[in-house]
């Protein structure tokens, strides 16, 4: 026999204001997941800069902004599964809601460099508009670019992580092939010195052409996903005659 107790009630990835989804949207939870694997809680408090060269609906900009600032994602919500439960104390909840609104002021003066480009202009509005309910629009600074466009905006050597198509719900495997061979040219030219957090199906990681220096298990709904992280050399490679 197995007894359960629900403490949150609605799932967990459902923070309290309303996304605006692209046509594969990624679960905020996962997105908080793959930048914990990172080490962006600690690199944020380290004016890190971090970008997203296909950003889609603002994932993860949305989730690293929250992290960031030291929002508890939950602080919106008004319901909890505990709410109802007979062994809650509201005198020992209250105190620790009032601590995360402390908190939450406190991180608003933290300085954050957070960027994210995507090839189109209706996804770019959309993004813009999970920012504005996450109130994080003044802090991360979107713009229409294909990925093999894409180039860090300063010199300092920051975090790039996307979720780059796998071929399924969007464009074909060819496609989903050449975009991660594209992703993997312009980490090795542009992007020097950085760290890469790719989250991608795991038979397309050979695509991107760089080894990677970690692979974690993820899933991504069904799909069977690698997170592989990357550090990218200093040195730009050398061009062949």
């Amino acid at each position: 026999v197995t007894v359960a107790l629900d403490l949150s009630g609605e799932a967990l990835h459902r923070r309290k204001e309303r996304r605006i989804t692209g046509p594969a949207p990624l679960k905020r939870t996962l997105a908080a997941t793959v930048l914990w694997y990172l080490g962006w809680p600690k690199r944020s408090q380290q004016t890190c800069p971090l970008h997203d060269p296909m950003c889609g609906a603002g994932t993860f900009l949305v989730e690293a902004g929250a992290i960031a600032r030291d929002l508890a994602p939950g602080l919106g919500r008004s319901h909890w599964g505990f709410s109802r439960w007979r062994g809650h104390v509201e005198a020992l909840w209250q105190p620790l809601v009032e601590e995360a609104l402390e908190r939450r002021e406190a991180g608003r003066a933290i300085p954050l460099h957070l960027t994210g480009a995507d090839a189109s202009s209706t996804i770019i509005r959309k993004a813009g508009e999970n920012l504005t309910r996450a109130n994080l629009d003044d802090v991360v600074r979107l713009s229409r670019c294909t990925v093999d466009k894409a180039s860090p905006r300063g010199r300092t050597p920051g975090v790039l992580v996307t979720n780059p198509p796998y071929g399924r719900r969007i464009g074909d495997e060819a496609a989903a092939q050449d975009i991660h061979r594209t992703l993997g040219d312009v980490l090795r030219h542009r992007f020097l010195g950085w760290s890469a957090g790719i989250l991608t199906d795991h038979a397309l990681v050979g695509s991107i052409g760089l080894k990677p220096t970690r692979r974690f298990p993820l899933m991504n709904g069904p799909v069977d996903c690698r997170l592989v992280t990357l550090e990218i050399s200093t040195q730009a490679p050398k061009r062949r005659t």
